[in-house]
């Protein structure tokens, strides 16, 4: 993985072998439940976000049917997914643009970054 979580056991002792495996598992399993934190985080947001938002009124006129709970979780759990996905597949894309422009000398007339940059780490470590 580019973030270096993964860890690969090459001829190894067996000893090694089961420690890197309990040590993918753990990443997997940690990288899992901070996922859905911040996906539980994201629905309780926009739970809040649309009871100020949505008015029962407009919402009745253009569906036919009254605004109840139902409506308000069925409507976090979509904005809250929808972000989730096109949070992921930015993310990919971002990082394969990073690694294209690490591959590819500049273009003529585009500035480099400064060398102060180069140690800085791309990844970000909050939620969003």
């Amino acid at each position: 993985m580019d973030a270096h979580l993964w860890h690969r056991s090459t001829d190894t002792p067996p000893e090694e072998r089961k420690a890197t495996s309990l040590y993918n598992a753990s990443t997997v399993v940690t990288v899992g439940i901070g996922v859905l934190v911040c996906y539980v985080g994201l629905m309780v947001i926009n739970l809040v976000w649309a009871s100020f938002i949505l008015n029962d009124q407009v919402f009745s006129s253009l569906t036919r049917t009254s605004l109840h709970a139902t409506e308000y979780w069925t409507l976090s759990w979509f904005v809250a997914s929808i972000a989730t996905v096109g949070g992921a597949l930015g993310t990919g894309l971002d990082q394969s643009a990073a690694s294209t422009s690490r591959l590819m000398p500049p273009r003529p007339g585009r500035q480099v970054a400064p060398k102060s940059w180069a140690g800085r780490s791309r990844h970000s470590t909050h939620c969003g």
